[in-house]
């Protein structure tokens, strides 16, 4: 980058393309000069602008107060989207706003400078005193003076606490849009579900831990910024010292000249004594801090207590997510069990049913049962009755058989004697025929004659 010139009329600088830029550019960046608005002449000073390739070149003043407020913007537009408050982080950045141009404005209105006795080893580069406006495009850290390499690392810090509250709010909007995302999301079974928001309720759990980390960082930053807040001495002694010393030679150059001259000139110099005096004063603002300094350390606090409001937020807000994670889960066990107590209602009513109708059932089958046991028992009762009618049948005919058994024996006995007396009348023309053949055997084998052959004689 090449060389800017900053004056009364108007500040310009070159970019690296070359390009001028005017100081209403500046301005919507947040550059704010006093010397553009100052009452106090002020000379030119020329600052060389170290180059990017420079070895340890760092990023400068402003390059770092642009990169903040554009951090501050990210955050507030989160912090919108999120649906939070983003009062408190314009109220920070309002205050980071103030005290840069404190810092950066000119002598007389408190801004920060250094004297040539806190930079003996680069006098010929600064002069006699330095101020922090005139280093804001320096680069390396070595080319600074102590206030401005101081102002610059307390930049640096602030910077590394937005980055961590970047992180905790991406943690934030990550959860938010999941928890989002699965309102709207339809799952294949309901365990799905309540797997879905478990996960969430357990990653609000972990990012709680996450977020207090980031901010425990943030808070570790911002205490070593407020570490290099130059130390506010009053240096009481040297002060009366000093001012003892100025109205002892203005009280002795007084007496001296009432004593040697006349009236009007012990008057004149009594005027220049204190006008002197007046000018020494000058000299003893150098022990005072800087209201730079004071507007630094004041919106380092109000950093602080930002850090402590922001890690109650994001906590709450993340317990919000696990708590309407956890009212889904309660909701869908209890839509679960409203199921199951419904479907074991209507398995009573069923049951019930079930159970009338078996009964009804079963008092008819009893019923026809009975019945056909009656019948049974009547057919049985039939056939009892028939079986005696077939005994007294039986018994009959056993009767019967026997008295044609006694008839048959009396033909027989008959038939036998018949025989016998035409045996003997015959006996001598059939001797030599029934000698010579076997008696003729009937055509019924099974007749009573084939069981009981005839008795020849």
């Amino acid at each position: 980058m090449r060389p800017y010139f900053i004056n009364d009329a108007r500040v310009t600088r070159r970019s690296a393309s070359g390009r001028r830029v005017s100081t209403e550019v500046l301005r919507m960046f947040g550059y704010v000069y006093a010397p553009a608005v100052a009452k106090w002449p002020v000379r030119q000073k020329r600052v060389q602008v170290d180059a990017v390739s420079q070895t340890g070149a760092r990023s400068s003043i402003a390059e770092k107060r642009a990169e903040i407020a554009g951090r501050f913007a990210s955050i507030a537009n989160a912090r919108s989207r999120l649906g939070m408050s983003t009062q408190d982080i314009g109220e920070l950045g309002a205050a980071f706003d103030k005290s840069y141009r404190k810092a950066t404005s000119g002598y007389w209105k408190g801004g920060l400078w250094d004297g040539c006795w806190r930079y003996p080893s680069s006098i010929g580069q600064h002069g006699a005193y330095s101020r922090v406006r005139d280093q804001l495009d320096v680069r390396h850290p070595d080319r600074l003076t102590p206030s401005a390499r101081r102002f610059r690392e307390i930049l640096e810090r602030l910077n590394e606490v937005l980055i961590k509250e970047e992180e905790a709010i991406g943690h934030c909007e990550r959860i938010c849009d999941r928890a989002a995302n699965l309102a709207r999301d339809t799952f294949v079974s309901p365990s799905d579900e309540r797997a879905a928001y478990a996960g969430v309720k357990a990653d609000c759990s972990a990012l709680i831990a996450q977020t207090s980390r980031c901010l425990a960082d943030a808070r570790r930053a911002v205490g070593l910024a407020s570490k290099q807040v130059w130390p506010d001495k009053k240096h009481y002694g040297k002060r009366f010292s000093l001012s003892g010393g100025l109205y002892l030679a203005a009280a002795t150059v007084a007496a001296l000249a009432l004593a040697k001259v006349g009236l009007a000139i012990a008057v004149i110099g009594f005027a220049v004594t204190m006008l002197i005096r007046i000018v020494s004063l000058g000299s003893i603002r150098g022990f005072d801090r800087e209201r730079g300094w004071k507007a630094t350390e004041s919106m380092l606090e109000s950093t602080k207590q930002w850090l402590r409001n922001e890690e109650t937020e994001m906590r709450t807000y993340l317990e919000g997510i696990q708590a309407s994670a956890s009212q889904r889960l309660d909701d869908m066990m209890w839509d679960t069990l409203g199921v199951l107590k419904d479907g074991q209602q209507d398995t009573m009513r069923r049951l019930d049913q079930l159970e009338s109708t078996t009964a009804r059932q079963f008092a008819s089958l009893e019923m026809r049962l009975s019945n056909r046991i009656d019948g049974i028992e009547r057919r049985f009762d039939g056939l009892d009755g028939r079986i005696d009618r077939v005994e007294n049948r039986l018994d009959s005919l056993s009767e019967k058989f026997d008295v044609m058994r006694a008839d048959l024996q009396r033909v027989i006995a008959a038939q036998d004697a018949h025989s016998c007396g035409r045996q003997v009348a015959t006996a001598g023309a059939g001797a030599s025929r029934s000698a010579s053949r076997p008696p003729p055997e009937r055509a019924n084998s099974w007749g009573y004659y084939s069981q009981h052959p005839t008795h020849r004689v």
